[in-house]
């Protein structure tokens, strides 16, 4: 029972923390560029991009069993079933809203070798769904243009975030004491966040941009959750843009449930990719 009950969560924590990992790092959306309508307006983009850590170092908790995490690009993107994320920002004058929407899914089907004389198999079902919505409050706090007439911003944000992991285990056999055959669930919770983001125009199409995001702060059972980004953003059209950068992403996230300790503390990098709408 002891050693089938290790493989079993061994399998789970892997397979969660890295489509976690691919997929759920906090807002990775590339800044709004500074726009030439009259402050009097409204601005909207949206913009849905994709993270591709090529590195994902940690560990990860399951009913109290930690596995520890050293994955490249390759091993995480054979597990991924389904991600979308989606950043969309509106902007008056000096003020703004950002918001920020992501949701992962995966289900693996799998049979795993019983141990003992007796030899057989049990068939495992490994379900991931991991989502987050964030609403913040930005503000405009210093702006104006180089010699050259090309624009520069500095933007300070706050909000909240709710987060939404799952991490379980079923089995068509028992896998936890008293004879369970399903190990972790769901955890959900509210936490604030903070930002602060560089906006500096090179030329009429290229805008470059650094942003720090910061979240958690011991609120639900996350210690810190924070990101750290610097990328361009490439104006194609006049209203459509290319975004890509590096960013740098870390959570350290434990709680405790009937089953044991439920936690995940991992550190990302890698490129990220968008597409900016604006209208």
């Amino acid at each position: 029972m002891i050693q089938f009950k290790s493989i079993v969560r061994t399998n789970c924590a892997i397979f969660c923390l890295m489509i976690a990992g691919l997929a759920s790092s906090p807002a990775f959306g590339q800044s709004l560029p500074l726009a030439n309508e009259p402050d009097s307006d409204w601005r909207f983009t949206i913009t849905p991009y994709a993270f591709l850590p090529v590195s994902t170092q940690g560990s990860s908790t399951v009913a109290g069993s930690t596995v520890d995490l050293d994955l490249d690009f390759s091993e995480a993107l054979e597990l991924l079933d389904f991600a979308l994320s989606v950043r969309g920002e509106a902007w008056k004058g000096k003020w703004g809203i950002i918001s920020d929407f992501y949701i992962v899914e995966l289900e693996i089907d799998s049979s795993v070798g019983l141990p003992g004389p007796g030899g057989g198999s049990a068939d495992i079902d490994v379900n991931i769904d991991q989502k987050w919505v964030s609403l913040l409050g930005a503000y405009r706090f210093a702006e104006g243009s180089t010699g050259k007439g090309l624009r520069y911003a500095w933007d300070v944000s706050g909000g909240v975030r709710w987060n939404s992991i799952e991490q379980q285990i079923d089995a068509s056999v028992a896998i936890g004491p008293g004879g369970q055959t399903s190990l972790g669930g769901t955890e959900d919770w509210l936490e604030p966040m903070l930002g602060i983001r560089l906006t500096y125009e090179i030329s009429e199409r290229w805008t470059l941009a650094g942003r720090a995001e910061f979240g958690g702060f011991g609120v639900g059972g996350d210690d810190l959750q924070y990101t750290l980004l610097v990328g361009a953003d490439w104006r194609v059209w006049e209203t459509t843009s290319l975004k890509f950068g590096y960013q740098y992403y870390s959570i350290d996230f434990e709680t405790d449930r009937s089953d044991g300790t439920f936690a995940y503390d991992v550190a990302q990098h890698g490129p990220y990719v968008g597409l900016t709408f604006r209208f």
